[in-house]
């Protein structure tokens, strides 16, 4: 796991919104099944589940348009408002 976070963190901000973009065409190309899926799995109509692969989408694309404007690196931006620590007793 830690090995997959440097190795993101590594990567430059267009390069981390190019893999987001490609999860969003991934979701765009398996709307219908993924909405009728959801609909089925979570009890919902299928326009929510539609609705919620939709709002996924949204947010790859919301995701690759910030990954072209922040010009600084984000965790030292969440470092500075909050303090992460690691939970000892979790391995």
């Amino acid at each position: 796991m830690e090995g997959a976070r440097d190795e993101w963190f590594s990567m430059t901000m267009p390069a981390r919104g190019e893999i987001v973009r490609q999860i969003g065409d991934a979701f765009r190309k398996y709307k219908e099944p993924l909405g009728k899926l959801l609909s089925l799995e979570m009890g919902k109509i299928y326009s929510e589940g539609m609705g919620e692969v939709q709002e996924v989408i949204d947010i790859c694309d919301m995701a690759c348009g910030l990954s072209r404007t922040i010009g600084y690196d984000l965790t030292n931006f969440l470092e500075d408002q909050f303090s992460i620590q690691k939970d000892p007793s979790i391995s």
